[in-house]
């Protein structure tokens, strides 16, 4: 019975994410005259668009996909793989974001960085390509541990031996997230 509603609170956040994109696009279509990407109002239209759709729905995505494997039998490189494809997307999708708004600002000649909206959100994508940078290193584990070289999952680790950066991602990803 728990899974039933489990599986049916996935796709009611999947709906509510979906409906929050296309609810942003309405809006800068239809209130705010679409979309461009010549250095007009239009081009700014699509930083809110990315934003939702990385920093909300995928980057929402990518950790609930991670969580599946926990409920689920079977083998979990698959959705590791989904889990890093999804957060690698979320991240494509934010520094376009930052691009069109850039973008828009140096061709209307208007300041960057001059709100705490854009210092929390600058500081938001600097994290996150600390840890998106941080991740092809983790690829190599020292030597002494075993358990990774043979691509055992970190999970059946002794935790003494996780090493910090098994925390840091944990807690790196629920700061953005605050952010």
């Amino acid at each position: 019975m728990a899974e039933g509603r489990f599986y049916l609170s996935v796709l009611a956040l999947s709906s509510l994410g979906s409906m929050c994109v296309l609810f942003t696009v309405y809006w800068m279509w239809s209130w705010h005259g679409g979309f461009a990407w010549d250095g007009s109002i239009l081009t700014f239209n699509c930083h809110p668009v990315l934003m939702v759709a990385g920093l909300v729905v995928v980057y929402s995505a990518a950790s609930l996909v991670y969580r599946l494997p926990q409920s689920w039998v079977g083998p979990k490189l698959p959705w590791k793989i989904a889990h890093a494809s999804l957060h690698l997307l979320a991240f494509i999708l934010t520094v376009l974001g930052l691009v069109a708004v850039f973008r828009y600002h140096n061709h209307q000649h208007i300041a960057n960085l001059y709100s705490l909206h854009s210092w929390l959100g600058i500081t938001t994508v600097f994290f996150f390509a600390c840890q998106v940078g941080a991740l092809p290193s983790l690829g190599f584990p020292p030597p002494d541990q075993p358990w990774a070289l043979l691509g055992a999952s970190l999970a059946s680790a002794p935790k003494d031996r996780r090493g910090p950066w098994s925390r840091s991602l944990r807690g790196g990803g629920l700061c953005r997230h605050t952010l």
